[in-house]
C-alpha cells in the first residue's frame, strides 16, 4: 500500500467562520504551488479554499519576523458588540473627512 502524498505543505491551524452561516469552523493554512491557502470545512455548507497570499516567503516573514507577540489591554474602553469591540464612529476618517459627533453625519472638507 503506497503512502498518500498531499499536494500541499501544512503550516498552521486557525479558527475561521463559514461565509454562509457564520458558524465557527476550524481551518488549516497550507502552502501549495507557491501560494498560501486557508482550507476550511463547514459541516452544513461544505469545503472552501481561500487564497490568503500569493507569496509563501513574504507570508512567512510577516508571520514569523514582523509580528510582535499579542498583548491583552489593561482595560477596554468600548463594549463588545457583534463579537468585536466597537467605537462610536465606525466610518474611516481621512484627511478630507470630518465626523460631526453631535449629528453623526459625515461632512467633506475641501
Amino acid at each position: 500500500m503506497a503512502a498518500r502524498v498531499r499536494p500541499y505543505i501544512f503550516y498552521d491551524v486557525v479558527l475561521s467562520i463559514c461565509p454562509t452561516c457564520y458558524a465557527k469552523v476550524e481551518g488549516k493554512i497550507v502552502f501549495q504551488d507557491g501560494s498560501v491557502y486557508l482550507l476550511k470545512k463547514c459541516s452544513v455548507h461544505g469545503s472552501q479554499r481561500v487564497l490568503i497570499a500569493d507569496d509563501v516567503d513574504y507570508y512567512r516573514r510577516c508571520r514569523e519576523v514582523f509580528l510582535k507577540p499579542p498583548e491583552m489591554p489593561v482595560a477596554y474602553n468600548t463594549p463588545v458588540k457583534w463579537g468585536a469591540r466597537m467605537t462610536a464612529d465606525c466610518a474611516p476618517i481621512t484627511s478630507s473627512t470630518r465626523v460631526c459627533r453631535s449629528s453623526r453625519s459625515m461632512t467633506t472638507v475641501i
